[in-house]
């Protein structure tokens, strides 16, 4: 992935049209994305879980790392094992919502972005993710085809979870997705190791 990567961003250096640019700076902001997943998995022993929570706060922190801004990006997450193909899934939507803040909602590039991850003990099975800013607000382009929201939508429907959007004061999304990591325990071998997947 780390290849990858590096081509898109020779790609980027090279490009010279702004839709072109725009266009690979998305894809190979999903290419890290999905790296950091692999590198939480490497840390855990390649295992079919991860702590979303944990693996939010370093994609917040490698976010913040290439925006060379003023804006503040907070990142206060509850411990949280998933399924890595939910982690995946989430993750890219995290991505998205805090890049489109940092690229539309402070045009005087000052304001604040806001990550949570909860799991509220009043919610039976399910977590929270909330994505907020301070910013203008968003504000739907005319003509615009908005594939990063479109792209938001479908993941949050792939892990079964709902989203809403509050524009009183910026932008908060908040998604509610089911907390609980799907694991599948297979039958106990001969000398009785347990396998899981």
């Amino acid at each position: 992935m780390q290849v990858v990567y590096g081509m898109l961003s020779k790609l980027l250096d090279d490009a010279t049209d702004v839709a072109g640019k725009r266009g690979i700076r998305s894809v190979a902001r999903r290419v890290s994305t999905l790296a950091l997943v692999y590198d939480h998995l490497v840390g855990n022993g390649m295992t079919r879980t991860t702590d979303f929570g944990s693996y939010v706060q370093s994609l917040c922190e490698s976010i913040a790392d290439i925006q060379a801004t003023d804006i503040t990006l907070n990142c206060d997450c509850d411990p949280l094992v998933l399924d890595l193909d939910n982690v995946t899934a989430l993750g890219i939507v995290v991505a998205e919502l805090v890049t489109n803040s940092y690229d539309h909602a402070f045009p005087n590039g000052q304001g604040s972005i806001n990550v949570s991850v909860r799991r509220p003990p009043d919610d039976g099975d399910m977590a929270t993710l909330n994505i907020s800013d301070n910013g203008t607000g968003f504000i739907a382009e005319a003509g615009s085809k908005r594939h990063g929201l479109g792209l938001v939508q479908r993941l949050v429907q792939q892990v079964r979870g709902t989203s809403t959007i509050d524009l009183d004061h910026g932008t908060v999304w908040n998604i509610r997705f089911p907390a609980a990591s799907i694991i599948r325990v297979l039958p106990v071998l001969p000398d009785h190791a347990v396998t899981t997947r």
